[in-house]
């Protein structure tokens, strides 16, 4: 019984493991790319209002 426990278990946390490892990825990667975006947009807003 506990073989099989075992045999399930591992590849379960596994794949547990690897998909919060691409979510929290994913997650950063679409963060980098929005604060890249407002940066854009902040300088923008920056060179309308001072020159």
């Amino acid at each position: 019984m506990k073989i099989v426990e075992a045999t399930i278990l591992i590849p379960m946390t596994i794949m547990i493991t690897v998909s919060i490892i691409g979510l929290t990825m994913r997650y950063y990667d679409d963060l980098g790319a929005q604060i890249k975006e407002h940066e854009a947009e902040r300088m923008d807003i920056y060179e309308e209002t001072v020159w």
